[in-house]
């Protein structure tokens, strides 16, 4: 679920735990740049504490040092665009704490688009195919 508030991740969070789901909660396309990495990790958290099965992803464009600050402040994965070799060394800074770079974003629901938001959580989160 792409989230752009707390609120909206605690949202998520409660529909993903109604259901017994895991949850993605993703920033929007540019996230570090304009939440920041601590405050994406703060609301992550706040959503995890409701719920222990969700994880969060970052959008870092093409900062490098995005990625490193949101690895080292806890995000469980992001989204780095620059070149494949400084994704592949990212990664493997990553993989040493459990952690994930990816090169594109997944699919994702856009909460601040739906006029239900609950109802909308729990239709995307009840899709076997979709990674949540």
């Amino acid at each position: 679920m792409e989230v752009r508030s707390s609120a909206e991740a605690l949202t998520a969070a409660d529909a993903a735990a109604a259901l017994g789901r895991p949850l993605l909660l993703v920033s929007p396309r540019g996230g570090a740049a304009s939440f920041g990495p601590a405050m994406f990790a703060a609301i992550v958290e706040r959503a995890r504490a409701r719920h222990d099965a969700t994880r969060g992803l970052l959008d870092c464009e093409e900062a490098e040092g995005h990625v490193l600050l949101a690895l080292r402040v806890g995000i469980d994965a992001v989204i780095y665009k620059g070149p494949d070799f400084v994704r592949e060394k990212l990664a493997a800074i990553a993989a040493c704490e459990g952690r994930r770079v990816l090169a594109e974003r997944p699919p994702a629901l856009v909460l601040h688009r739906e006029r239900d938001p609950i109802a909308a959580c729990r239709r995307w989160l009840a899709q076997p195919e979709i990674s949540h």
